[in-house]
């Protein structure tokens, strides 16, 4: 029997299809020019633009063909930033056509933002099917070679910080019930600090960690630390199974003289019931939607490598909508060129009010840990890192994806 014959496809759709079909062996550097031959051959666009976010979070960089340059637009103060930043389709018009800024995700990883001009034939909703699909292969295409990786670096990266990089889970997750976003600091230099995540049918697991030093033996140790919190979550292990594993490994392994504090949250994602584990770390801050923010009494805990230790449960009951935010000392600590101190009070109410007025959280990350990198000038003394997980976003009406209708029209 014969095949029937194949649908035909127009428009944005006819672009998806051949992207997909093209996208076997298809190198890295190949992704901009045979998306942007598809876009012109089906839709008549042009001007297509992949721009991805620099690892610094500060700019927007266009992925260009192998040497060659992209566009690089700020995400302060630019169309295509806004897109990023609010994670929404913006359209402006232009010589009688319409210029369309839309976010690029990959699972709700803010990894960029796909521009092009078109005649407006083709809705907004077509397009970010497009944008969706870039997304996936973005993230697909960069473990093949180097060239994704280079157009997000502003400045090169140590070896601590190229094992740091390597170990990260996506920057953030987001889906109605929960959204897990993080983000360190200095990206070039960062050793030591480290999170991770899982998120499953009921449950989100975070971690957050910071190793002693800002050398290359502070990497070992946060690449130990973090392959152990995902050794002891694979294998069945609780929580405190795990920390007390990974304080084993770190002492057999490199000695009392090299150690990392850590901090563990595991959220109920029906009930909303955050447990709380800390090994030495500063304790969290709960973010909400009625009511000042709060820091949370923990138990510390000795940190990892220095020995059997009692980790201590901390329960916290956290409404819909609101947020717990994990950081490393290398916020609160971060001093002026003068001597000022950052302290904890500018570093919550800075989450504080950018959480009011419903910014994602992502968002409130980026701002909050380059507020801390610029408050130092060009001293910067310890790495800066900055986690969230917050229960049931979908409450105070954050979309987990783009959509055509909250798109920002500019004149």
């Amino acid at each position: 029997m014969a095949d029937p014959a194949p649908t035909v496809l127009t428009g944005v759709y006819a672009v998806v299809r051949d992207l997909l079909q093209r996208s076997y062996g298809l190198f890295p550097d190949e992704l901009v020019p045979v998306m942007s031959e598809l876009v012109e051959q089906h839709t008549g666009a042009t001007h297509l633009e992949l721009l991805l976010v620099d690892l610094d979070q500060r700019e927007l960089r266009g992925l260009g063909r192998a040497g060659h340059e992209g566009s690089s637009y700020p995400i302060l103060e630019s169309a295509p930033g806004l897109a990023f930043r609010d994670e929404v389709p913006v359209a402006q018009p232009i010589d009688g056509r319409r210029q369309l800024w839309l976010p690029v995700l990959d699972s709700a990883e803010r990894l960029g933002v796909l521009g092009l001009v078109d005649d407006s034939s083709a809705s907004i909703d077509d397009w970010l099917v497009l944008s969706s699909l870039v997304g996936e292969l973005v993230m697909a295409k960069q473990d093949y070679g180097d060239h994704i990786a280079i157009a997000r670096r502003r400045e090169p990266v140590t070896l601590a910080a190229e094992m740091r990089w390597a170990m990260l889970p996506p920057l953030m997750f987001s889906s109605p019930r929960v959204c897990v976003a993080g983000i360190l600091q200095p990206s070039h230099l960062v050793a030591g600090d480290a999170f991770d995540y899982a998120v499953g049918d009921n449950t989100a697991l975070v971690g957050i960690f910071d190793a002693v030093g800002h050398d290359l033996q502070a990497s070992r140790v946060a690449n130990l630390v973090v392959g152990g919190f995902r050794s002891g979550r694979r294998r069945g292990l609780t929580v405190v199974e795990t920390l007390t594993m990974i304080d084993d490994t770190v002492t057999v392994e490199l000695g009392q003289n090299r150690f990392a504090t850590a901090q563990v949250v595991e959220l109920d994602l029906s009930a909303g019931v955050a447990r709380i584990h800390t090994a030495g770390h500063p304790p969290p801050v709960h973010l909400r939607m009625s009511g000042p923010p709060e820091i949370v009494e923990v138990q510390p805990g000795r940190p990892l490598g220095l020995g059997p230790s009692e980790y201590v449960e901390t329960t916290v009951q956290l409404e819909p909508g609101d947020a717990l935010l994990l950081h490393s000392d290398g916020i609160y600590e971060a001093r002026s060129p003068d001597g000022e101190d950052y302290g904890w009070d500018r570093m919550i109410d800075l989450a504080q009010a950018l959480f009011a007025v419903e910014t994602r959280p992502p968002e409130v990350l980026r701002q909050v840990i380059h507020d801390a990198i610029d408050f130092q000038g060009d001293d910067i003394r310890d790495d800066a890192t900055l986690a969230m997980v917050r229960w049931q976003p979908s409450i105070v009406g954050i979309p987990s994806a783009p959509r055509a209708e909250n798109a920002i029209f500019l004149d």
